[in-house]
């Protein structure tokens, strides 16, 4: 059976805005774009001309293709077969047989065409109408979120029907518009979701407190403000860096602490979190327990994440066949969702 990693997302921005500040929208596009996508990939010769964008040294990842794409016939949503590159095996990746006696092990090098990308797949299920992403992976592989996020919004930037080019040179951008309008608009576009978080489990914090062993905080330091520069300075002289009074903008920091909390101290962390007010408060605190150290209980809760059987069979490729797939989702989607949202 295919046991996968599935994970749901929810959907931040979709389509054209004013400003990467503010974010107001400048085109309402959000209708048509996963249909206008589905279309696109159909009309191209080949996977190789499905990659929306080139990816830079800083992205943390390589370009991503669509393999394929579907309208589910049952659902009003869209399920996307990516593959995402990995980097070229130009610098002598090997295999190394198992069973080589010691000594005398005989590698040999992967051989890969100059027309084959390495890279693994990941497979998404957009639902315009709710705004959800469904992601299904492998246990064993990355999801490739972060590129299909960049996917999309290269879709929106240059090969949506939006894209409006000067007639006589077709490489260059005059805006955005509905429809190839005459009057296009600048606009940025954007495609950006975030992770689905149940609620935290208030109750087991409070009924474990006197397990609690650690407390982990993630907080925004800014330098701009005078007490946070004093910690930023403190933290980099740490690692035997010098003070760098040129940084302005907000850099995240992740740290943590052995300590014992009184069920009183707990309550006054949890209130002083989940109570609106000051920004500059840390973004989430996780608490782990005695023994289970590898396991932090964040107060912004766990993911909507599960591994479930999709009741289909593997290829002899190990692979999943994307028809079979689209038709055992679409069979079960509404409750795949729900059973997320409750985890």
């Amino acid at each position: 059976m295919a046991f996968v990693c599935v994970t749901l997302y929810k959907i931040r921005k979709c389509g054209y805005f004013e400003s990467l500040i503010h974010q107001a929208p400048a085109i309402d596009s959000s209708s048509s774009v996963w249909t206008d996508i589905v279309d696109w990939v159909k009309g191209l010769k080949s996977v190789g001309e499905s990659s929306t964008y080139s990816a830079t040294e800083d992205d943390g990842f390589h370009r991503a293709f669509c393999v394929d794409a579907v309208r589910l016939k049952k659902h009003d949503a869209y399920l996307f077969f990516m593959w995402n590159e990995l980097a070229t095996q130009d610098k002598g990746v090997s295999v190394l047989p198992m069973g080589s006696p010691i000594g005398r092990a005989k590698i040999a090098p992967v051989k890969i065409d100059a027309m084959d990308m390495p890279g693994y797949p990941s497979y998404f299920c957009v639902v315009p109408a709710s705004g959800h992403v469904v992601n299904f992976r492998y246990s064993d592989r990355l999801n490739g979120s972060p590129a299909f996020q960049r996917y999309v919004t290269g879709f929106l930037s240059g090969f949506s029907p939006m894209v409006v080019r000067d007639s006589a040179e077709q490489t260059l951008i005059l805006g955005y518009g509905i429809g190839g309008t005459v009057n296009p608009k600048a606009a940025f576009p954007l495609f950006a979701t975030g992770e689905v978080r149940n609620p935290a489990n208030i109750e087991l914090l409070r009924n474990r407190c006197a397990d609690i062993r650690k407390v982990v905080a993630k907080v925004p330091i800014r330098p701009v403000i005078a007490g946070q520069k004093t910690f930023l300075d403190a933290a980099r002289e740490f690692v035997f860096l010098p003070v760098n009074n040129r940084l302005k903008a907000s850099i995240p920091f992740r740290y943590e602490f052995k300590t014992k909390l009184t069920l009183a101290q707990l309550n006054t962390i949890i209130s002083g979190h989940l109570q609106d007010g000051d920004k500059h408060v840390a973004t989430d605190i996780g608490f782990t327990f005695a023994k289970e150290s590898q396991s932090v209980k964040w107060l912004s809760g766990g993911l909507a994440r599960d591994e479930i059987d999709l009741n289909i069979q593997f290829d002899k490729h190990d692979r999943l066949d994307f028809p079979t797939l689209a038709k055992a989702i679409d069979g079960s989607l509404d409750s795949l969702i729900k059973g997320l949202q409750e985890k």
